[in-house]
């Protein structure tokens, strides 16, 4: 079992974003991302039709977490992965946000959405413990032992405040699952 002790932002430092320097410009700074929503076409008698398009910031989320091992065990070969989840809240129920889904309800003919940059929701992008970029395993943890990540990811500016960090210890999708259920959902809403 872990505990999720504290999440906080910070300064970026010992970081190699890989792909998501896909995401910027010639300068280092994020570009706009481009999302269109598309009809989608039969591929005989009609094409996919854009059915609107729009132009959204993007900013990058870096977090700083504290994992904890709660248990009276040494850990070792922990494999974790965060995700970046839009929920709403609706009275006293949330609800996984899609951005598809909300456009759907607006327009029944949009069937997908295709993006220019890789702003949105979902697992981190980036991730390290001790700066060893592109590994998301702990080696060994001792009981009560505390190791400090960074993750980080590229989301879109208008999806803030519907912003919610998972932990997961193992590989899975983003459920209302008993691990996520019991490490709990981080609200890191802007």
């Amino acid at each position: 079992m872990f505990i999720v002790n504290g999440v906080s932002g910070s300064s970026l430092h010992c970081i190699n974003f890989g792909a998501a320097t896909d995401a910027a410009d010639e300068s280092g700074k994020l570009e706009t991302n481009t999302i269109e929503y598309i009809h989608k076409g039969d591929g005989v008698d009609t094409l996919d039709e854009v059915i609107r398009t729009e132009e959204v910031g993007q900013k990058l989320v870096y977090v700083t977490v504290q994992l904890t091992n709660a248990s009276d065990e040494e850990l070792r070969n922990i494999l974790y992965k965060f995700s970046f989840i839009g929920l709403t809240e609706d009275e006293e129920t949330y609800s996984y946000y899609f951005r598809q889904k909300e456009a759907k309800d607006e327009d029944w003919r949009i069937d997908k959405m295709a993006t220019s940059s890789m702003g949105g929701f979902g697992e981190m992008q980036y991730n390290d413990i001790s700066c060893e970029a592109d590994k998301n395993h702990i080696l060994v943890m001792q009981p009560g032992e505390t190791a400090t990540i960074h993750v980080a990811r590229v989301v879109n500016e208008d999806e803030l405040d519907k912003m919610y960090l998972v932990f997961t210890p193992i590989d899975g999708d983003l459920a209302f699952t008993p691990d996520t259920l019991v490490n709990g959902y981080v609200d890191i809403r802007q």
